[in-house]
């Protein structure tokens, strides 16, 4: 699979947590229904019918990737703090070991722990 869109199922991941509605994902339904599909195909996400409501929700391999990602933002946010600049940490001055090799050199890991600050 591409590795953009790897790294948009980790964002999307993260966004879903305990489930969403599929019009909380993109107001276009197209664009939505795409982003549904992708995650449906890597084994991240399923989609329950609750009435008419479809919502998308992490399946038990979603969750342990969320998991692991929400664990890698905390040790990113932990060594910003150890830091004695004042500039924030940015994810090329992590130690290559520190991460998982399957995150290392991630441009959308610093636009993801942002989004989680907020």
């Amino acid at each position: 699979m591409h590795r953009e869109a790897e790294v948009k199922a980790l964002f999307w991941t993260l966004r879903i947590g305990d489930g969403v509605r599929v019009s909380q994902i993109n107001r276009n339904s197209r664009r939505a229904w795409s982003v549904v599909r992708t995650l449906e195909s890597m084994g991240l996400a399923r989609v329950e019918r609750l009435g008419r409501t479809k919502l998308v929700r992490l399946t038990e391999k979603g969750e342990r990737v969320r998991m692991k990602l929400l664990e890698a933002l905390r040790e990113l946010n932990a060594s910003e703090h150890a830091l004695p600049s004042a500039e924030p940490l940015q994810v090329s001055e992590l130690r290559a070991s520190s991460l998982p090799e399957w995150l290392r050199g991630n441009p959308w890991l610093q636009v993801i722990g942002e989004r989680g600050r907020t």
